[in-house]
């Protein structure tokens, strides 16, 4: 049998964790992606607000990779609870757990980078149609 790696690893547990929080909320793959991309721009709009360059941020692939990566560390603390709640406590305390009011990270400096990257470029085509 062949050995994962460690990314492999990481996948899948991130995979199982979001399905045991999909069945305890009573989710499905839509219902939990339309959360978390909704949360993904709160967080912007709550950590940036009218900054121009953010408004690049949603597309690109960077920091969608990094806000699930943020959103994975969430579920396992959720995870640790969640079974002895009951369901609105549950789905109270998910909410909560993933306000972006309550976050205390960043993107790195990469991450904004790109965003900034990519907005010179549109302001660029822009000047010179």
């Amino acid at each position: 049998m062949k050995k994962l790696s460690y990314i492999e690893q990481i996948r899948r547990v991130t995979r199982t964790n979001q399905e045991r929080v999909m069945s305890l909320l009573g989710w499905d793959d839509l219902q939990y992606a339309q959360y978390q991309e909704e949360m993904g721009y709160l967080y912007l709009s709550h950590e940036y607000g009218d900054t121009p360059f953010i408004n690049e941020l949603p597309y690109t692939s960077a920091f969608w990779k990094w806000f699930k990566n943020q959103w994975a560390k969430r579920e396992q603390i959720f995870l640790l609870a969640a079974d002895t709640m009951s369901y609105r406590d549950r789905l109270k305390a998910y909410k909560a757990l993933h306000n972006p009011e309550s976050f205390e990270f960043h993107p790195h400096r990469k991450i904004m980078e790109k965003s900034y990257a990519n907005m010179i470029s549109n302001v660029i085509k822009e000047v010179v149609r």
